[in-house]
């Protein structure tokens, strides 16, 4: 982490909005990076999967316990090149992955818990093997991934020193907005994920521990299994965000939107409580 930092430090000297923006410090920064839930979301059909085993599992995992085959069609997964098979993948922001309808929000004490066999990385990932370094070999591609991981839950000083001088506010890392300036990362993928941080937990990880928020779409809520889940969830002090899509719509912008939304008031909740 002292290099990319010193990386960092190198392109904010060259580039004035960032050093000012280093220089005079939002202190929002701090909650944020401090704070800031980390994410999962999914199709409908996976979401049901998972709340059957009440855990999140890897493709490795998945395929040992013969609930879904690593290698689909003969084709193999990007992980397997990337040698991340093995982890399951969050992010540290909102919900970012389209093509998804329903989605989990964890505690920052997950970190804390199983941190030792997690690792972050201030990308998302997959995007190196089409999107952001897609002329790379895939040995240079994986030796890319290797050079910038993060420990965990140390990344968060790292992510508090980029969301404080690559955007305009800290809050547009929340929302998901481009940054002003692309920082020193050499990536060429303008997607959020690009800037959006990562974290892997590896094999499985547990849904019934520190568990804060579930979003689900009203046609999954009103399902008869879900029913018995609901109460477990509310005893558990889980909230359960239901929302609805346009008949014929597609679930992704609602949850995304609604994703945003609650973090945003979750982070806002704890820096008024911290200035009090």
């Amino acid at each position: 982490m002292t290099a990319m930092q010193a990386e960092l430090d190198a392109y904010v000297a060259e580039v004035p909005n960032c050093a000012q923006r280093q220089a005079g410090p939002d202190p929002d920064c701090a909650v944020i990076a401090r704070e800031i839930m980390l994410s999962h979301s999914t199709t409908d059909d996976v979401f049901t999967r998972i709340c059957t085993g009440n855990e999140l599992l890897s493709r490795v995992e998945l395929a040992r316990r013969k609930i879904r085959p690593l290698v689909e069609n003969d084709k193999e997964p990007l992980e397997i090149e990337l040698g991340t098979a093995d982890y399951i993948f969050t992010f540290a922001a909102p919900f970012r992955y389209p093509k998804t309808s329903c989605g989990f929000l964890f505690r920052v004490d997950l970190e804390r818990e199983h941190g030792t066999n997690a690792v972050a990385t201030p990308f998302d990932s997959g995007g190196l093997v089409r999107h952001s370094r897609p002329l790379d070999t895939p040995t240079r591609r994986r030796a890319f991934l290797r050079q910038h991981e993060l420990p965990v839950p140390g990344y968060r000083t790292y992510l508090e020193a980029t969301i404080r001088v690559l955007y305009v506010s800290p809050w547009d890392y929340v929302e998901g907005k481009t940054p002003e300036a692309p920082g020193p990362i050499d990536l060429s993928d303008k997607n959020v994920r690009r800037w959006t941080f990562e974290v892997r937990f590896h094999r499985q990880l547990p849904l019934d521990q520190h568990l804060a928020a579930v979003f689900v779409p009203n046609a999954v809520s009103t399902k008869e299994w879900m029913k018995a889940q609901r109460v477990e969830w509310k005893q558990g002090g889980v909230d359960i965000i239901i929302f609805r899509v346009p008949r014929g719509g597609d679930a992704w912008p609602v949850l995304k939107s609604r994703g945003i939304a609650y973090v945003r008031e979750y982070l806002e909740e704890q820096r008024d409580k911290q200035s009090n």
